[in-house]
């Protein structure tokens, strides 16, 4: 590049900063700004003998994702070798109006997700980025449905006869390099104003306490009525059952091997005190057989999380240990004691009475809650990206020579 700059030299200067050319040489400016900034924190073990960590790189990655957020979406609305001052008000003026109030709707919606007391810098920094770019999402997503209105009014002037929306669909076809452009933007920002949410994400773990229930066959039930509160959320326990599970095939009945012993904690949710929702959390612990011998040796947990989703947010809870009522260090093999309940004979009812004494008359559960916000924005946006690089890619629509 040193040795043709020469040629590489523009035919004309740059006329005005805040033009649609301006704005391209901030982007790359930016994006290489940003390259060198995860180059360095890569290879700080050697550079500095020590590995920057996800905070570093956010302090980077973050303040240049809004800047190239603000890029993404003042550079389709901005004109060629003029300032944004003489397009302001024609191009610029109501997408920063409803940014404006997109951001403001954002703070009423989250104000009580906003940190008071006991924070730290960057929890306020936190909060602070995702209400801007929130902000500047909703001024592009502004910008692009302004160039498509403009777009569509100015084709119907040439088809008087089209339907607003189908002129709207035959100007993408006609002309995908740039609406479809304006397509993947949109989908980005849909994506980062997912990514915003994150910063008045919620969690915390709630203990349950739990009641033996009177025998049953082949189930251990405990209940509850315990309640835990997070956010608006009021999460209120009803049964916890010990029950198995058959893994692979149960022609031959139910042994040692093929059981998975499942604890099913069921939890009835409101949301602003107003019935919302009934999850049903697992965890399941799965037999390990030796391979030498053939013999059980132990369980496997893992956890089955429920979640409900709304269109603003996203409610997760995971049942965690199941401790003693009394907390100590020790937890209850549960799944061992609901083996030898449930592999006791029916015939041997003073045997099987002696296994269900054993279990604990009271026990604590766990249970891990995770509110996320605007997930759904996730979603939508991935899948926008997909198929509109899809339509830019496929050989429909546009002609060319």
């Amino acid at each position: 590049m040193i040795y043709r700059r020469n040629s590489l030299k523009p035919e004309r200067n740059l006329e005005a900063m805040t033009s649609k050319e301006g704005s391209f040489l901030f982007n790359n400016f930016l994006l290489v700004i940003a390259t060198l900034a995860i180059l360095l924190g890569v290879f700080s073990p050697l550079l500095y003998g020590r590995e920057f960590k996800a905070p570093w790189f956010n302090s980077w990655g973050v303040p240049a994702g809004i800047l190239l957020m603000l890029l993404m979406g003042s550079a389709p609305l901005l004109a060629w070798r003029k300032g944004a001052d003489k397009i302001f008000f024609s191009t610029l003026f109501k997408p920063l109006l409803v940014g404006f109030a997109g951001a403001g709707a954002y703070i009423l919606f989250y104000k009580q997700n906003f940190t008071i007391s006991d924070y730290s810098l960057g929890d306020v920094l936190g909060e602070v980025y995702s209400v801007i770019a929130v902000g500047l999402g909703i001024f592009t997503i502004a910008g692009i449905l302004q160039e498509y209105h403009k777009g569509i009014l100015a084709r119907k002037v040439s088809y008087p006869g089209e339907n607003y929306f189908f002129a709207g669909f035959r100007m993408l076809l006609k002309n995908k390099r740039r609406y479809g452009g304006y397509l993947v933007h949109l989908a980005m920002v849909i994506l980062f104003i997912g990514f915003a949410g994150n910063a008045f994400k919620q969690n915390t773990s709630i203990k349950f306490f739990y009641f033996l229930n009177a025998p049953e066959k082949n189930e251990i039930v405990y209940s509850s009525q315990d309640t835990g509160v997070l956010g608006n959320y009021q999460i209120s326990a009803d049964t916890l059952k010990i029950k198995p599970l058959v893994n692979g095939d149960a022609k031959n009945g139910l042994n040692i091997q093929n059981v998975i012993v499942s604890h099913e904690a069921t939890f009835q949710v409101k949301r602003h005190l107003k019935e919302f929702s009934t999850m049903i959390t697992e965890r399941r612990f799965y037999p390990q057989i030796s391979h030498l011998s053939g013999e059980f040796e132990t369980h496997i947990p893992t956890s089955e999380p429920s979640i409900t989703s709304t269109p603003k947010e996203d409610l997760y809870i995971q049942l965690g240990a199941v401790e003693h009522s009394d907390l100590s260090d020790e937890n209850p093999d549960l799944p061992l004691l609901f083996m030898n309940y449930l592999f006791t004979s029916e015939n041997q009812p003073v045997r099987k009475l002696e296994n269900f004494n054993r279990f604990p008359r009271q026990i604590v559960a766990n249970l891990e809650v995770w509110i996320n916000p605007l997930v759904k924005f996730i979603w939508a946006g991935s899948l926008l990206f997909f198929f509109s690089g899809l339509l830019i890619l496929l050989p429909i629509g546009e002609s060319r020579s």
